[in-house]
C-alpha cells in the first residue's frame, strides 16, 4: 500500500511492495493532488525580480530548522557530493522549461534532496513564466521557489529563447539550467552560451547534443556504427552509392557535406529522395529538430508529400529535413540511457511507446514485454555503445523499431535529453532520472548514485566500489508500468488540440497508480502551451494488472474546464482485444482513429434528457445571477424572475431537435416536458460542481460545457458533444490559434473532405476540411488570430439540397416517468415559495391525512401566516421600493430578495391556494363537531380579512365570512338565550351588560323593550342602559311604566375622572308606540326628565349634561313624505360625519325598504312599501331619493317604482330603479380595473373633500369664530355642447355620454370663498374606448379649456387615458384579397393586396383609393369613412397639447393622474406643469409590453417602471404623490385653497387660528438643520408659516431646495427654503440596459445645483400664474461650479432663475434667516435690482452676505503676511524682540532673535488667523448690509412671522391698487401710482399695519380716487386719439 508522511515542507510516500521500495520513494512526490495538501503547497511565492539568492520560501524553512532542537539528520550538499566523488555542487537551478516537464523536475528533485539529505530546500528552484502561465494557474510556477515572468507567446520569445534564458541564468545566480524536453532543449547554442557564463547546462555537451540530439546526424552515426537503419533519405550517398559514414571532425560533429546529402531541402529534393525510397510502404516526412509529434508527417503519393512537407517545415521553422521509409507492423522500443563524466553508460530497461496516433505517444510502457529478453538486451548494448563512443552525458533515449515477427529492430534516433514519459521507467527502475541528471551534473560517477547501485542489486546501496555497466546486468525486473498521457484534445474530431481554463482536476491516487499535472485547479490551457498536461502511471506485478489499475483509475479522474480530453477514448482503447493481447503496432491508433471503431455510446433520449436538465440547472444559475447583478446595480426590474422558474430550452441531438418546456415545482424539481412524455427532476449541485439527478427512477451524474460549437456533456463518465446546428454554408474553425494559410483562391471551388485553410494551434500546424462542397469565400486573413467557433470561409452550396433537415421530436421520450412530488405538505410551502403546482389538489391532498382541528389549524395558521409575511413587505408600496429596501437590506444574500419576488409574482395562485385552504376551513366545524374554530386561526384569519387592494378582494372576503359566521347564531336562539337570562331573577344584570359575550346581542335588547313579560321588559331596559354606558360610572337607575310608555330614568358620571369632581348627569329612555306618538309624549318625556334632573344644573362650561332617548316601536301613522324628509335629513348628517369611513367602505348605495301603514284613495288602510335610496349612480355622491313601489294587484309583485319629489308627490315611475345604476355600475368596474374611479364618480369626491376641508379649517379656528359650514357646498353641472357646438352646462344621464370626455362647471363653497368659487373640471373617462383620444375627445377638451380661460377661472384635468386612438377600416377586412407572388408557395410574398370589383363597387365613395388590376382593384391608400381612426387624431393631440400650453400662461391649471396617462395624454399633464400624480398612476408614452416587444425581451414588468412616482417624482414631473383618488381629489382642493377665484384678483385669504403676532419659535441652528422645520415647526417649536398649513411640493426633485405653499396670517404663499444637509440625487438604472447602475451623487448643503436652480425657476413660475406672494428663505453659497455640473448645464438653469424673477408680478420677499449666508453668484441671482417693482431683500441680525466666505477672503486679503504685521504691532513680546533685534550688531546675535521672532509668530498664529477671519466676517453682516442698502430692513427672526403678514398684506392690497391706476391711467409708474395712494393717506407710511389697515379699511375712499384717475386717463385717451385723428388727411 501507498503509506504517506508529511515532514516539513515535503510529502513522501512508501510503497511496500515487494522489491519497488525505491521505485516509490522517487514517485512519491508526483501525488499533485496530495501536495496541494502539503505545507509547502499552501506558502507563498515571490516574483524573482524582487529576489536574488534566497526566497521567502526559502527562509521561512531555514527559521523553522533552525530554531528546532531536534537533530534532522540533515546533510549539506558540499558533503553529500564529496562523498559520492563528485566535483560540483548544484543549490540553485533555473528550470528553463514549463508546463509537465517544469512540475516533474521541481517535484523529483525536491522529493530526492529530502529523501537523500533530509532538506527539500536543499536546492531552489527558480522557474520561467509567461503571461498565458501565470493566467493559467500553471503547477510549476506554485511550486518553484521563485519564477521570473518572461515574453508572452510563441516558445521562441521565451522557453526556446537561448538568450532570455542565459540572461535569466546569469542574473538569478543559478549554478545550473535544466531544460527538460522540447524548447531549447535540443538547441547546442543553450549548453555552449552557459559554459561560457560558468553555469552548468544538465544535459550533454553541445557537440554531442548537435550530432546525437539531430535525427539525421543521429541515424548516419548508427549507420557507421553498423546498427541497422531503415531506407531513409541517408541510405543512399555514402561509399557505393550505400548508406553514408560519419567521419568525426576536430569539433566532434559530422562533416557538413555529408550532413546535407542525407537532407532534403527542398520540395523537389524531398520528392527526388522519396522516389528512390519507394512509396510502398508509405514515407515518413521529418523535421531533425522536431518531437513530441511536432514535425513529422505520414505520406503516400507525391502530391501529399509536397504539402506535408510545407507543413513540416512550418511547424519547426528551420530545422533540416529528412525522409524515411516507413517501417509496417513496427512497434516503437525505447532504451532509458545515462552517461556520465566518466565514461559510464548505464541502460535503465527501457519502454515501448507503440500506442501512437501521428506520432505522438499515447500509452507508453514498461517493460517492453512484447520483445524476447535476449533481443531486447541487444538493444541495451547497442545503446551503451553508441553513448559511450560519442562521450555521452546525462539522461537520453535510443529509440528502435521491432517488428515483432521477425524478432528484428532498427535504429530510430536518439533522444539527447529526458522525455515526458520518463516516469514510466522510474516506475520499474527505482531511480529518480531528474535527480540522477542532477547527480551527473554534479560530477557523481553512475555507480556511486545510491538508486543506481540499488537498481542493479548492490547490498552496499551508499558503497563506491565500481560497476561494469556492459558487463553486468541488473537483477529481472519484475513488474510492470503502463502509463496514459492526459491532454487537451478532441477525440471526436482526430485528437484536435482544445484550449481554455480549467476549473477542477479530480484524481485520487491509490496504491497502484499515480500520477501529476502540470495546472491546478482554476488554471487552464493556453495557445501556446503543450497539449499534455497530466501522466498516470499503473503499475501492477504483470501488465495485465497494471492496465486494469490504470482503467479503474481513468474512469474515475474528472477534468472540467473548457478543454475536451481523451480519458473516455483512452479507457476504450485499453479495452480493446488487441491492447489486450498486445498484439499492436504504432499504426494501430491511427487506424481505430480512421475507422471510427472505438466510441463511447449513451442511450440517446438519456443523453438528451440529461443535456436538458443541465441546461435548465444553468439557466436558472444564469439567470439568478443576471437578476442579483441588476439588483447589485441599483435596478429594481424583476421581470427575470419568472423565467427562472419556468422557460424553454432546446437541444438537438443526431439531426433531432428536442424543445422542453421547463417548470420548477421545487428549488430542486424541475418538470420537463417534451413530446408526449414529462419527467420529473431531482438536481443537487455537488461540492465539486457536477449535477447529481434523479429521474426516471435512477440516479446519473452530470456535467456540461457550453462551447462554441455546442453542448459537452459528461453523464456517468462519458463525455458526448452535443454540437451546435450551424449553417453548412458557414466554415467555422473549433480550435484557437491563428491562420497560417488558405489553401485555394477566394472563390474557388471546394470539395467536402477537402483541407481549405491551415491553423496553428499548440504550436502544431494542422488542416481543416471542408464540410460540403462549393465555391469558397475567404472571411479572414493569413495571420488572423481566431478563437473556437469564429468564422473563417462561407460555401457557395453545390448542391444546397444536401443540408441536413433537423427534424423537431414527436412521440415519447425513452425515460420512464416518474413523479417526484413531494408530500403536500412541501408541496404547500413550494407553492408559496412561488414554484409552480395545483393548489385545489395538494390542500385536498394535504387535509386527507389531518386527524385533528389542532393538527388542520396549524396547517392553516402556517400556509396564511407565510402568505401574510411576503404580502405585507408590498402592501401600500411600490414594486420598486420594496425591491430597492430588500436589496439593501439583503446585499449579502440577494437570493432572498429573489425568492420574496418570486412569490409575490406568483400572487394568483398563491391566492387560490389561500382560498382552498379558506375552502378547509368552512367545514372544520362539522368535521371535527366542534362549536368553535381555535383562537389562533381566527388570529391569523382577521389580518387576512383586512387586507385591502382588490387582488385580496375574494380571500378577505372569504376570511371575513368566516370570521363572522363562527361568531354569529340564529337568531330566535340568541333571543332566546338573552330572554331567559333576563327572565332569570338571578341573573347579575350590571355584570351581563358588561359581558364581552353580549356584544353581539346588544340589538337583541332593543326587540325585547315591547316584550309581553314586565320582567323581561325591563330587564332589557336596564341591560340596554348599562350597556350603552359601560364607559360611565351609573350611579343609579329605574325602570317604570308612565302612561303605557316603558321608562328608564338614570343618573350617571364620567368614569375617567375623580367621582368628587365629575358632575351628575341624569338620562332617560322611554318608548314610544309611533311617530305620531312621539310628537304627543315628547312634551311628557321632558318633563320626566325635568323632575330626574331636579335642582341639579342642565349646562357646564356651555355644554349640555344631561341624554334623552327615545325609541320609536312602529312607524303606523308616518307618511311616505315625512319618512322621505327624514331620511334625506339622516343622510345629509351621515355625509358630513362619516364620509372618511363611507369612502374608505366604498359604499355607493345605502338602501332602506319599509312597509308604512297609510290609506288609499277610498280612504281604505293600506300597507304602502317605501324604498329610501341613497346612491352616487349620477355622480353626485349619496344622493338620496325615495321611491314608492307599485305592486301587482294579483300576483303582488312591484311592477313601478315612482320617484317622490319634495312635495310628496309621485308622478315619474320607472319599471326598474337600478337601469342607470347597472350601467353605471359597469363603468366603475371598468375604471376600477385600470386603477381608477369612474369620472362622474370624483365629483362626489370633491363634495366629501370639500366637507374634510370645512371640518379641517373650522377646528383650527379660536373659539368664538362663529364660523359655520354653508349649506348647498357643492354643486356641478355638465358641460354639454349646444345646438352651435358650444359647451354650455347642462344635464343628462350619468354613462350615457358617446365621448371620452367630460366637464363640469363647478361651484363649490370654499373656507376662502365660502360665497362660492367656480372651476372647470375635465375629465377622461376611462369607460368609453379606453379613454383614448380621438377628434370628439380633443374637441371637447379644447373647448372647455377655452371654456375655462374665458372666464379667467381655474381649470382641473383629471388624467385617465390611453393616449391618442389607433384604428383600421375594420369593414375592408372581411374583404381584403392578396395577390401572391407564387399562390402555391405564399413563403415568396406577395405583390399587392386589393379588392374584388364587387366588393370595390359596394364600397362608399372615397373608402380607399385604388388601381384596376385583371383581379380587382388594387389598394394603394385605405381612407375609409370614419373619421378619427389614424393620423387625424395626431393633428387634434396637437392642438389640444398648445391650449394646454396656453391655458398654463393665462391661468390656474392643475392635472391629476388616476390610473395611467399616455403618449398625448403625459404631454397634456406636463404642458399644465402641476401634477398630482397618484401611487399607481403612471405617466408613461409607450406601455412596458410595446416596449419589451421592441426590445425583444421582457425587460419592464409594470407601467410603473416606465412613468411611476419613482420616475416621476424625482424628475419633478410629479408635484404631489397621493395614495388613491381621494387623497387626489384632497390634494386638489388644498392646492386649489391657495388660488384666486379668478385670475388677477387679491390672494385667496382665509382666517387664521395660529395668532399672528406669535413668535417664530424653531430657529435656524449653525449647524445642518431641515429646512422644513423652519418653515412649517415642529411638534414643540411653531415655524414660521401658520401651524398646518405648510404643505411641500416637488420633494422628490432637486431635493437642495425645498419647495412649498403655506399660509401666514391666512395669507397663501409661496416658499422656497434651502436645504443646508448634504442629500443624495439618484439616478435610477434603465432596465433596459444591463450594465446601467444606480446612481447616488452627493449633493452638499447650501449649494444650487443644475437641478435645485430647474426647481427653483420653475416653482417661482407656478407661483406666479397662481398669483401668490413668495418668500424666499436665501441661505446659498453659491452655484455648484464643478465639471459635472457645468457639463450639467448649471449656467442655464441658474439663469432661469433670473429670468423667472424679472417677470415675477407679485411680490417677491428675499430673507436671509439666522445663521442663513448668500453669497457670489447665488446672490446675483436672486437680487432685488432684477425686479425692483416686486422683489425686497431683508435679513436676519445674525445672517451674512458676501461675495466669499470669511476664510477665502482672509486667503487673498488677509494673509499671513499682513497677520503678521498685526502681530508685530499688537504683541507686546515681538514689539520687544523687533527692538532688540534692531540694537543687535552681530549676525549670530540677529539669527537668534529672528528664530524667536519666528517661533513667537507661529505661537500666535492660531488666534490671529481666527482675529483675521473675524475681521473679515464682520464685512458680511447685517449692519453693513443695510447700510450698503442692499437690503430693505434687518428683521428679526423671531417677529418675521408678523413683520411679513402685515408687510404682505400691504403689499397685496397696494399692488392691486397700484395696477387699476396703471390700467386707468397709461402715463403712471409704480411710483407715482404710490405717490397717488400716499396722497390719500396721512399716518406713517413706513407702518406696513398701519397702512395695510387703512388700504383694508379705506377702499371706498381709494375706490373713488381710482375711478377718477381712470376717468381722467380716459379723457386723455379721447383727447390724444382726437388730435391724432385730427391730424389725419384723407384723400
Amino acid at each position: 500500500m501507498w503509506g504517506c508522511r508529511l515532514s516539513a515542507a515535503a510529502l513522501a510516500c512508501v510503497l511496500a511492495l515487494d522489491n519497488s521500495a525505491a521505485f516509490t520513494q522517487s514517485q512519491g512526490a508526483f501525488l499533485s493532488n496530495a501536495n496541494k495538501n502539503s505545507n509547502f503547497a499552501k506558502l507563498p511565492f515571490q516574483h524573482a525580480s524582487s529576489i536574488r539568492t534566497e526566497t521567502t520560501l526559502f527562509s521561512t524553512l531555514e527559521e523553522s530548522k533552525a530554531s528546532s532542537s531536534i537533530d534532522t539528520g540533515v546533510k549539506s550538499m558540499e558533503d553529500y557530493v564529496r562523498e559520492r566523488g563528485g566535483d560540483r555542487p548544484i543549490k540553485k537551478v533555473l528550470i528553463a522549461n514549463n508546463g509537465m516537464a517544469a512540475t516533474k523536475s521541481i517535484m523529483s528533485m525536491r522529493q530526492w534532496a529530502y529523501m537523500e539529505l533530509g532538506d527539500e530546500r536543499a536546492v531552489t528552484f527558480v522557474a520561467m513564466a509567461t503571461p498565458e502561465d501565470l493566467k493559467a494557474n500553471a503547477e510549476f510556477v506554485r511550486l518553484a521557489d521563485s519564477f521570473v515572468e518572461v515574453p508572452a507567446g510563441k516558445n521562441l520569445n521565451n522557453y526556446a529563447n537561448v538568450e532570455v534564458i542565459t540572461r535569466i541564468a546569469q542574473e538569478q545566480n543559478v549554478d545550473a539550467v535544466w531544460p527538460g524536453w522540447g524548447h531549447a532543449s535540443e538547441n547546442p547554442k543553450l549548453p555552449n552560451t552557459l559554459k561560457e557564463m560558468g553555469i552548468k547546462f544538465i544535459g550533454p555537451t553541445a557537440p554531442v547534443m548537435s550530432v546525437l540530439g539531430d535525427k539525421i546526424a543521429a541515424n548516419i552515426l548508427a549507420q557507421t556504427a553498423q546498427v541497422p537503419s531503415i531506407p531513409w533519405s541517408g541510405s543512399y550517398g555514402g561509399p557505393n552509392d550505400g548508406p553514408l559514414q560519419a567521419e568525426l571532425n576536430e569539433e566532434g560533429t559530422i562533416p557538413q557535406e555529408i550532413f546535407e546529402k542525407a537532407t532534403c531541402r527542398s520540395v523537389e529534393e524531398a520528392v527526388e529522395a522519396a522516389k528512390r525510397i519507394g512509396y510502398e510502404n508509405g514515407i515518413m516526412i521529418k523535421a531533425s529538430e522536431g518531437g513530441g509529434g511536432k514535425g513529422i508527417r505520414f505520406v503516400d503519393n507525391e502530391d501529399d508529400l509536397k504539402n506535408a512537407y510545407i507543413q513540416v517545415q512550418n511547424e519547426v521553422i528551420g530545422s533540416p529535413i529528412f525522409l524515411m521509409q516507413l517501417c509496417k507492423n513496427a512497434r516503437h522500443l525505447e532504451v532509458q540511457i545515462v552517461g556520465d563524466e566518466h565514461g559510464n553508460a548505464i541502460a535503465l530497461n527501457g519502454r515501448d511507446c507503440s500506442t501512437q496516433r501521428r506520432f505522438q505517444k499515447i500509452f507508453e510502457e514498461g517493460p517492453p514485454t512484447i520483445a524476447k529478453r535476449e533481443t531486447f538486451k541487444q538493444m541495451e548494448l547497442a545503446a551503451q555503445r553508441l553513448t559511450q563512443q560519442i562521450g555521452y552525458v546525462g539522461a537520453g533515449t535510443v529509440e528502435y523499431l521491432y517488428n515483432a515477427d521477425t524478432d528484428k529492430f532498427f535504429f530510430l534516433e536518439l533522444n539527447p535529453r529526458l522525455q515526458v514519459e520518463h516516469p514510466v521507467t522510474e516506475g520499474i527502475t527505482g531511480v529518480n532520472l531528474p535527480a540522477t541528471q542532477l547527480q551527473v551534473a554534479m560530477g557523481i560517477p553512475l555507480f556511486n548514485i545510491p538508486e543506481i547501485r540499488r537498481f542493479y542489486g548492490k547490498s552496499d546501496v551508499y558503497g563506491t566500489s565500481p560497476i561494469d555497466f556492459i558487463e553486468e546486468d541488473y537483477p529481472d525486473i519484475n513488474s510492470h508500468v503502463i502509463a496514459a498521457r492526459i491532454t487537451a484534445e478532441n477525440p471526436d474530431e482526430g485528437f484536435k488540440p482544445t484550449s481554455g481554463s480549467i476549473e477542477r482536476i479530480k484524481f485520487q491516487s491509490t496504491s497502484s497508480v499515480w500520477g501529476y499535472f502540470s495546472v491546478g485547479a482554476n488554471g487552464g490551457i493556453h495557445e501556446f502551451a503543450d497539449s499534455q498536461f497530466g501522466h498516470l502511471f499503473a503499475k501492477g506485478a504483470t501488465r495485465e494488472q497494471a492496465r486494469k489499475a490504470l482503467i479503474l483509475a481513468l474512469k474515475e479522474i474528472e477534468v472540467r474546464g473548457e478543454i475536451r480530453t481523451t480519458v473516455e477514448y483512452l479507457v476504450q482503447l485499453l479495452e480493446t482485444p488487441a491492447f489486450i493481447e498486445n498484439t499492436i503496432d504504432t499504426s494501430w491508433l491511427d487506424g481505430i482513429i480512421r475507422e471510427k471503431s472505438v466510441s463511447v455510446d449513451m442511450p440517446e433520449h438519456l443523453t438528451v434528457t440529461s443535456a436538458a436538465i443541465f441546461k435548465a440547472f444553468q439557466h436558472v444559475q444564469d439567470t439568478t445571477e443576471e437578476v442579483k447583478e441588476s439588483f447589485r446595480k441599483g435596478q429594481t426590474s424583476v421581470s427575470g424572475i419568472p423565467s427562472i422558474n419556468s422557460f424553454n430550452i432546446e437541444v438537438a441531438y443526431k439531426d433531432i431537435k428536442y424543445p422542453f418546456r421547463v417548470e420548477r415545482i421545487a428549488a430542486d424539481v424541475y418538470r420537463l416536458s417534451c413530446g408526449e412524455s414529462t419527467i420529473d427532476a431531482q438536481v443537487t449541485l455537488t461540492a465539486e460542481g457536477a449535477l447529481l439527478a434523479t429521474f426516471g427512477g435512477e440516479t446519473h451524474r452530470i456535467f456540461g460545457m457550453d462551447e462554441p460549437l455546442g453542448l459537452r456533456l459528461v453523464l456517468d463518465g462519458n463525455t458526448i458533444l452535443m454540437p451546435t446546428i450551424f449553417d453548412p454554408s458557414e466554415l467555422r474553425t473549433d480550435v484557437t490559434g491563428k491562420v497560417v494559410r488558405y489553401l485555394q483562391e477566394s472563390g474557388a471551388a471546394v470539395e467536402n473532405g477537402q483541407p481549405y485553410v491551415e491553423v496553428e494551434a499548440m504550436k502544431m500546424i494542422m488542416p481543416i476540411k471542408a464540410t460540403e462542397s462549393g465555391k469558397i469565400v475567404h472571411n479572414l486573413s493569413p495571420g488572423s488570430v481566431i478563437s473556437a467557433g469564429d468564422l473563417l470561409a462561407t460555401l457557395e452550396l453545390k448542391d444546397p439540397s444536401k443540408v441536413k433537415k433537423i427534424v423537431e421530436f414527436k412521440g415519447k421520450l425513452d425515460v420512464p416517468e416518474v413523479s417526484l412530488a413531494p408530500d403536500a405538505r412541501k408541496e404547500i410551502q413550494n407553492i408559496l415559495n412561488g414554484y409552480s403546482g395545483d393548489p385545489d389538489a395538494t390542500t385536498q391532498a394535504a387535509f386527507n391525512d389531518l386527524a385533528t382541528i389542532d393538527d388542520a389549524s396549524a396547517l392553516v395558521s402556517e400556509t396564511l401566516s407565510e402568505f401574510l409575511r411576503v404580502e405585507q413587505l408590498f402592501v401600500g408600496k411600490l414594486r420598486d421600493d420594496v425591491v430597492r429596501e430588500l436589496t439593501k437590506s439583503n446585499s449579502a444574500n440577494l437570493d432572498v430578495v429573489i425568492a420574496e419576488n418570486q412569490a409575490k409574482l406568483k400572487l394568483k395562485n398563491r391566492l387560490q391556494l389561500v382560498l382552498a385552504m379558506l375552502r378547509q376551513v368552512e367545514t372544520f366545524v362539522d368535521r371535527f363537531g366542534v362549536a368553535q374554530l381555535p383562537e389562533g386561526l381566527m388570529t391569523v384569519l382577521a389580518p387576512i380579512a383586512a387586507l385591502k387592494d382588490k387582488d385580496y378582494g375574494e380571500v378577505a372576503l372569504a376570511a371575513d365570512d368566516i370570521i363572522r359566521l363562527s361568531k354569529i347564531r340564529p337568531f330566535d336562539d340568541r333571543l332566546d338565550e338573552l330572554r331567559s337570562q333576563l327572565a332569570d331573577g338571578s341573573s347579575d344584570l350590571e355584570k351581563l351588560a358588561r359581558s364581552p359575550t353580549l356584544s353581539a346581542g346588544v340589538d337583541l335588547l332593543t326587540a325585547l323593550f315591547t316584550d309581553s313579560d314586565i320582567t323581561v321588559r325591563e330587564a332589557a331596559f336596564e341591560v340596554y342602559i348599562r350597556r350603552v354606558y359601560r364607559a360611565h360610572r351609573v350611579l343609579n337607575l329605574k325602570v317604570s311604566d308612565k302612561g303605557g310608555r316603558t321608562t328608564c330614568t338614570f343618573t350617571f358620571q364620567f368614569a375617567d375622572t375623580a367621582q368628587s369632581k365629575a358632575p351628575v348627569r341624569s338620562g332617560i329612555l322611554s318608548v314610544v308606540p309611533s311617530i305620531a306618538g312621539l310628537k304627543s309624549d315628547l312634551a311628557a318625556i321632558l318633563d320626566d326628565l325635568s323632575q330626574a334632573v331636579g335642582e341639579r344644573p342642565t349646562y357646564v362650561d356651555g355644554s349640555p349634561l344631561n341624554m334623552v332617548h327615545v325609541a320609536v316601536s312602529d312607524l303606523e301613522g308616518t307618511s311616505p313624505q315625512e319618512l322621505s324628509s327624514l331620511f334625506k335629513t339622516m343622510m345629509g348628517s351621515l355625509k358630513a360625519h362619516l364620509a372618511p369611513r363611507l369612502l374608505k367602505l366604498r359604499v355607493d348605495e345605502v338602501e332602506v325598504k319599509l312597509r308604512v301603514k297609510s290609506k288609499d284613495a277610498e280612504g281604505n288602510d293600506v300597507i304602502q312599501n317605501v324604498r329610501l335610496v341613497a346612491s352616487s349612480m349620477d355622480g353626485e355622491w349619496l344622493k338620496a331619493n325615495a321611491y314608492l313601489e307599485v305592486p301587482n294587484p294579483i300576483t303582488g309583485v312591484t311592477t313601478e317604482f315612482c320617484l317622490m319629489d319634495d312635495s310628496g308627490n309621485a308622478n315619474m315611475c320607472m319599471l326598474d330603479p337600478y337601469g342607470t345604476s347597472n350601467i353605471v355600475q359597469t363603468k366603475r368596474a371598468v375604471a376600477r380595473r385600470v386603477g381608477s374611479t369612474y369620472a362622474y364618480d370624483f365629483l362626489g369626491l370633491m363634495e366629501v373633500g370639500l366637507f374634510g376641508e370645512w371640518e379641517e379649517y373650522i377646528s383650527q379656528l379660536p373659539e368664538g369664530s362663529n364660523v359655520k359650514m354653508p349649506f348647498d357646498l357643492f354643486e356641478a353641472r355638465e358641460l354639454i355642447e349646444d345646438t352651435d357646438g358650444h359647451l354650455a352646462p347642462g344635464s343628462r344621464p350619468v354613462g350615457t355620454n358617446k365621448v371620452g370626455m367630460v366637464s363640469w362647471l363647478v361651484n363649490m363653497k370654499s373656507p376662502e370663498y365660502p360665497e362660492g368659487r367656480e372651476i372647470v373640471v375635465t375629465a377622461n373617462d376611462v369607460t368609453v374606448q379606453s379613454g383614448s383620444f380621438g377628434v370628439e375627445e380633443d374637441e371637447h377638451y379644447y373647448k372647455a379649456s377655452v371654456y375655462a380661460r374665458e372666464r379667467k377661472i381655474p381649470r382641473i384635468y383629471i388624467a385617465c387615458n390611453a393616449g391618442a386612438r389607433i384604428g383600421l377600416v375594420d369593414e375592408l377586412k372581411e374583404k381584403l384579397q392578396i395577390k401572391f407572388v407564387d399562390a402555391s408557395n405564399p413563403s415568396k410574398g406577395f405583390e399587392y393586396l386589393y379588392l374584388t370589383d364587387e366588393d370595390y363597387q359596394n364600397l362608399p365613395q372615397g373608402t380607399v383609393i385604388a388601381n384596376k388590376v385583371s383581379e380587382g382593384w388594387a389598394l394603394t391608400d385605405v381612407i375609409g369613412t370614419k373619421h378619427g381612426i389614424g393620423v387625424e387624431n395626431l393633428q387634434g393631440s396637437g392642438k389640444i397639447a398648445g391650449e394646454t400650453s396656453q391655458a398654463y400662461d393665462e391661468i390656474f391649471t392643475l392635472s391629476y393622474v388616476t390610473g395611467r396617462s399616455v403618449g398625448i395624454g403625459a404631454y397634456l399633464v406636463r404642458l399644465g406643469q402641476r401634477v398630482i400624480q397618484m401611487k399607481n398612476g403612471p405617466i408613461i408614452l409607450t406601455g412596458y409590453s410595446a416596449l419589451n416587444k421592441l426590445l425583444g425581451r421582457d425587460v419592464y414588468t409594470s407601467q410603473d417602471q416606465l412613468g411611476g412616482p419613482q420616475i416621476m417624482y424625482p424628475n419633478g414631473v410629479a408635484h404631489d404623490i397621493v395614495e388613491d383618488d381621494q387623497g387626489g381629489v384632497a390634494a386638489i382642493l388644498k392646492w386649489l385653497s391657495c388660488v384666486p377665484r379668478k385670475v388677477g384678483e387679491l390672494p385667496a385669504c382665509r382666517l387664521s387660528g395660529d395668532p399672528i403676532d406669535r413668535p417664530v419659535a424653531f430657529r435656524p441652528t449653525p449647524t445642518p438643520y431641515d429646512p422644513r422645520n423652519m418653515l412649517a415647526g415642529t411638534t414643540d417649536a411653531a415655524g414660521f408659516f401658520d401651524t398646518g398649513s405648510f404643505k411641500e411640493y416637488l420633494s422628490g426633485w432637486g431635493k437642495s431646495v425645498v419647495i412649498g405653499r403655506g399660509r401666514l396670517g391666512g395669507i397663501p404663499m409661496g416658499a422656497i427654503a434651502v436645504e443646508t444637509r448634504l442629500v443624495d440625487k439618484v439616478i435610477p438604472a434603465d432596465p433596459a440596459d444591463p450594465n446601467s447602475r444606480e446612481a447616488i451623487l452627493p449633493q452638499a448643503g447650501q449649494v444650487l445645483f443644475p437641478d435645485s436652480s430647474y426647481k427653483v425657476a420653475q416653482a417661482l413660475r407656478d407661483f406666479d400664474k397662481e398669483g401668490l406672494p413668495v418668500m424666499i428663505f436665501a441661505n446659498w453659497r453659491g452655484f455648484s461650479g464643478g465639471s459635472r455640473d457645468m457639463a450639467g448645464e448649471i449656467l442655464k438653469f441658474g439663469a432661469m432663475i433670473v429670468d423667472a424673477l424679472r417677470e415675477y408680478s407679485n411680490p417677491v420677499y428675499m430673507y436671509i434667516p439666522p445663521h442663513g449666508e448668500l453669497r457670489g453668484g447665488s446672490w446675483v441671482v436672486v437680487d432685488p435690482t432684477i425686479n425692483e417693482d416686486k422683489m425686497e431683500m431683508y435679513a436676519d441680525f445674525d445672517a451674512r452676505g458676501g461675495i466669499l466666505e470669511p476664510a477665502g477672503i482672509t486667503e487673498i486679503k488677509f494673509r499671513f503676511p499682513d497677520q503678521v504685521k498685526v502681530m508685530h504691532r499688537l504683541d507686546s513680546e515681538l514689539k520687544l524682540l523687533d527692538q532688540e533685534l534692531d540694537m543687535a550688531e552681530l549676525e549670530e546675535d540677529r539669527a537668534a532673535i529672528k528664530k524667536q521672532i519666528s517661533a513667537r509668530e507661529e505661537s500666535l498664529k492660531p488666534v490671529y488667523l481666527q482675529a483675521a477671519t473675524e475681521f473679515a466676517d464682520l464685512h458680511d453682516k447685517t449692519g453693513r448690509m443695510k447700510a450698503k442698502g442692499v437690503i430693505r430692513e434687518a428683521v428679526a427672526w423671531e417677529s418675521s412671522r408678523e413683520y411679513f403678514f402685515w408687510r404682505a398684506k400691504r403689499r397685496m392690497f397696494e399692488d392691486d391698487y397700484v395696477s387699476q391706476l396703471k390700467a386707468g391711467d397709461s402715463t403712471l409708474n409704480r411710483t407715482s401710482a404710490l405717490e397717488v395712494l400716499k396722497s390719500l393717506y396721512s399716518g406713517d407710511w413706513e407702518d406696513n399695519k398701519a397702512v395695510g389697515t387703512w388700504y383694508e379699511t379705506s377702499s371706498e375712499v381709494i375706490n373713488e380716487k381710482v375711478k377718477s384717475v381712470k376717468a381722467k386717463g380716459v379723457q386723455a385717451r379721447i383727447s390724444a386719439l382726437q388730435k391724432e385723428l385730427d391730424s389725419l388727411e384723407f384723400m
